[in-house]
C-alpha cells in the first residue's frame, strides 16, 4: 500500500508541474512593440541574406559607404566592422591578419594568383559569405581590406 501511495502522489506531483510549465508557457509571449522587431529585424538581416552594393536590403543591413563623420571607410574600418570576428583569431581556418605564413598558404590555394583570392572573398569561400558580409562593400573596398589583412599586393 505505501508504494501505491507513493506512486500517487509521484503522478500528482507530476501532473501539477506539467499543469504550471503549460501556464508559465502560455503566459511568456511576450509582445515586442514595432521598433523593437524592426531593431532584430535590421540585425539579422545581415546574417540571413546576402545583398550587393545598392540594392535596397543594403540599406536594411544598416551599412553606409561612410562612417559617421562622412569620411569615406578605410580597410581598417571594414576590418574593425566586418572581418575581425574571424580574422584576428583564425576562426574556421580564416587566415589570421598580419600573419603572413597564413595567407601565403590563402594564396598557394588560390594557385598564387591574388585576383583569385580576391574574387573568391566576393563570392563567398569556405565559411565565409560573400563579401564577408559587408553586403555594400565595393569590389575594391574588398581588395584593400585583403591587401590591409594580409601585407600582400595583387
Amino acid at each position: 500500500m505505501f508504494n501505491s501511495l507513493k506512486t500517487i502522489l509521484y503522478l500528482f506531483l507530476a501532473f501539477v508541474f506539467a499543469i504550471n510549465n503549460i501556464a508559465i508557457a502560455t503566459k511568456s509571449n511576450i509582445e515586442l512593440d514595432e521598433i523593437s522587431k524592426q531593431e532584430i529585424i535590421d540585425r539579422l538581416s545581415a546574417f540571413t541574406h546576402s545583398c550587393k552594393q545598392n540594392e535596397p536590403c543594403a540599406k536594411l543591413a544598416n551599412n553606409t559607404l561612410e562612417d559617421s563623420s562622412g569620411k569615406n571607410r578605410t580597410a581598417e574600418d571594414i576590418y574593425n566592422k566586418y572581418c575581425v570576428a574571424c580574422h584576428l583569431a583564425g576562426i574556421l581556418g580564416a587566415p589570421k591578419k598580419g600573419n603572413s605564413q597564413d595567407w601565403k598558404k590563402h594564396l598557394a590555394n588560390h594557385k598564387g594568383n591574388f585576383n583569385d583570392m580576391w574574387h573568391s572573398a566576393i563570392k563567398g569561400i569556405g565559411a565565409m559569405p560573400p563579401r564577408g558580409n559587408c553586403s555594400n562593400c565595393s569590389d575594391d573596398e574588398i581588395k584593400s581590406t585583403i591587401e590591409f589583412m594580409s601585407g600582400l599586393r595583387p
